[in-house]
């Protein structure tokens, strides 16, 4: 069957030490953009939306400057539809 919406994967590795690649999956070209959350709520993190091809897809997410601790990761497509996944970062 054909999947009709964005499909956002677990973060790998995860726990993250350094980077972590986030993995997904879009049915068709549009924009993308990933914010990174603490526990409290906090935007601690984001990547500017950047124009992806349909089908599968990874970006890559740089850790380093986040303290270790558990963090959501959201992605945005075409600016409205969120998805989350969590991420426990441990230097």
């Amino acid at each position: 069957s054909i999947v009709s919406t964005p499909q956002f994967y677990e973060p790998i590795p995860n726990p993250a030490q350094g980077a972590t690649t986030l993995s997904f999956f879009l049915p068709n070209t549009t924009e993308v953009a990933f914010e990174v959350y603490d526990i409290a709520g906090k935007k601690v993190h984001s990547i500017p939306s950047s124009l992806f091809n349909q089908g599968f897809a990874t970006q890559q997410l740089f850790t380093d400057a986040l303290a270790n601790g558990t963090y959501i990761v959201r992605m945005i497509v075409s600016e409205k539809q969120l998805l989350a996944k969590q991420l426990i970062i441990s230097h």
